[in-house]
């Protein structure tokens, strides 16, 4: 099959296509409300667990929280091994909204 074929679409219109907008005329009222309950949830861990890492200067957890209206996030959290002042920076990684999954661990190797 021609991947021209796929396409109902050429390539110069595709780079130009400007879809119609959906968002409802009261979406900011809606966002607004949600995250307001949002601030109201009090953070509930579900699940805290250890992820080998190969060095001891990073902690690594997968961890699962409650989110909006109960609904389960699961994340990778990375945390200095040592915590001080000057290195107290954290790393989350919501992976299945990513979609990285176990790469956000390979990626930590890199920093």
């Amino acid at each position: 099959m021609d991947i021209a074929q796929l396409f109902d679409m050429s390539l110069e219109e595709m780079r130009h296509y400007r879809p119609r907008l959906t968002k409802p005329d009261d979406f900011d009222v809606f966002w607004e409300r949600g995250l307001e309950e949002l601030d109201r949830t009090p953070l509930q861990v579900l699940e805290r667990v250890p992820v080998e890492y190969p060095s001891d200067r990073v902690r690594v957890f997968r961890i699962a929280f409650a989110g909006f209206r109960g609904a389960r996030i699961e994340a990778l959290l990375a945390l200095p091994g040592v915590v001080t002042y000057a290195n107290s920076l954290s790393y989350l990684d919501l992976h299945r909204l990513s979609g990285h999954g176990d790469a956000a661990v390979h990626r930590l190797r890199r920093i």
